[in-house]
């Protein structure tokens, strides 16, 4: 789940302007993140950067998943997670 899903938002969430902290929890099966925002910045323009940047993430990982045969595979908590 770590290297699969939250590293890799991570790094895309991290490009978003006006971020000023990140903080992620990942356990198994599931990844929680909180994204802080500069004081003064436009919340409603930073939540559309984010979500831009996570539907980035999804897409890659969709390719990837369809490129390796596994499109149609759910999440098993006992195993490497993956984006839906």
């Amino acid at each position: 789940m770590m290297l699969h899903v939250t590293i890799p938002m991570e790094n895309a969430i991290k490009k978003v302007q006006d971020l000023k902290l990140l903080r992620s929890t990942t356990a198994r099966g599931s990844c929680e993140m909180s994204a802080f925002m500069q004081w003064n910045s436009d919340i409603d323009l930073a939540k559309q950067r984010v979500e831009e940047q996570i539907n980035s993430i999804k897409r890659r990982t969709a390719a990837r998943r369809e490129h390796n045969g596994r499109e149609n595979e759910s999440l098993d908590p006992s195993g490497d997670g993956i984006l839906d």
